[in-house]
């Protein structure tokens, strides 16, 4: 594949790299209160440590003309990550989330690049025909190392003959090693009490995964979490599953 300039740029500071992003279909500003979860799961996902600017490229927009190949209206292109704009991982190859409404178009491109912009996994995936959170689930061949940012896009191939169209989202990740005994409470604890522990220890995607698992009479705790964080508009949208075509995993 033959990547844009701006993802081999991606060492540089971000506020020099995309400042015309500004003007792109933005995240909610709901994102940007404090993430809580509900008095039921009892516990409030902690706020992120001082990790310097924000990340500002995570959202989403179209390449070219702003056009859409969204069919109607209503909540467009949403990825699933806490209001700082990068999720955290104890796992070496993630599950990442996102809500994409009914296109008129019908694949879907996910990308993975580490920090220097070199390509870590590339996936053609097929669009669903009605609206919901497709789960993304990076391969065993995938393993992020601990401590580093990664920067993922999912884009709908609203033109496969003219990438300009593309409509996208972005978010970052990385990598944390949980301490010996929070992995001791992971082992000794299913479903809702597991999220609870990946949620004390800010591992955002795990939290996700786990919920996104319990069945559907515990279905309201997974759509609490998510209007704590401002994506109530998609709270109640169905969970899909990916139908991958690999194209050069790596």
């Amino acid at each position: 594949m033959r990547f844009p300039q701006s993802w081999l740029l991606l060492s540089l500071p971000i506020s020099l790299l995309f400042p015309g992003w500004m003007g792109f279909a933005a995240v909610s500003p709901q994102l940007l209160s404090s993430p809580r979860l509900d008095s039921r799961i009892s516990l409030e996902f902690p706020p992120p440590p001082n990790r310097g600017a924000p990340r500002s490229t995570a959202g989403g927009g179209v390449r070219g003309e702003e056009v859409s190949c969204r069919v109607g209206e209503g909540t467009g292109l949403t990825p699933l990550i806490p209001p700082e704009k990068i999720g955290m991982t104890s796992k070496g190859n993630p599950t990442i989330f996102v809500y994409v409404p009914q296109m008129a178009a019908t694949e879907a491109e996910f990308l993975l690049v580490n920090r220097r912009g070199q390509e870590v996994y590339e996936v053609k995936l097929a669009l669903p025909t009605a609206p919901g959170v497709m789960q993304i689930r990076l391969p065993e061949s995938v393993n992020l190392e601990v401590g580093l940012d990664y920067l993922w896009q999912f884009s709908v191939l609203c033109d496969p003959s003219d990438r300009t169209s593309d409509e996208f989202v972005q978010g970052w990740l990385q990598r944390q090693e949980l301490s010996a005994e929070a992995k001791a409470k992971v082992e000794a604890t299913t479903g809702l009490n597991r999220a609870k522990v990946y949620a004390s220890e800010r591992i955002w995607h795990e939290t996700l995964e786990t919920l996104a698992g319990l069945p559907l009479t515990e279905r309201r705790e997974w759509e609490e979490l998510l209007k704590s964080v401002g994506l109530g508009a998609i709270a109640s949208e169905p969970l899909l599953e990916c139908r991958p075509s690999p194209v050069n995993p790596r």
